[in-house]
């Protein structure tokens, strides 16, 4: 129904990534998939902290984000104009 990431990328910490295919999306599960990944990066692998980076447009993916505890973090710029969220503990 789709893929979920947590890995390093280009960034100080590790990124939560994830994409539902259309027939599935609305249905929670991307929200479902976030937190279970925040809560493993941070009782499992002991991360200090996990970002995401969406695009401004996509509302329904700033939503998840949101909904699964991350925040805004202005203080960090991504080079194609993406809003990058962050998480330091699981809410």
């Amino acid at each position: 129904i789709g893929w979920v990431m947590l890995k390093l990328t280009n960034t100080k910490h590790p990124e939560l990534g994830y994409m539902i295919y259309k027939p599935y999306s609305g249905k929670g599960y991307a929200t479902e998939i976030a937190k279970t990944m925040l809560e493993y990066g941070f009782k499992k692998l002991k991360l200090p902290k996990i970002i995401a980076v969406t695009s401004p447009e996509n509302y329904a993916s700033i939503r998840v984000l949101e909904k699964s505890g991350m925040k805004r973090a202005p203080e960090l710029t991504h080079t194609e104009g993406g809003i990058y969220f962050i998480a330091d503990s699981i809410n």
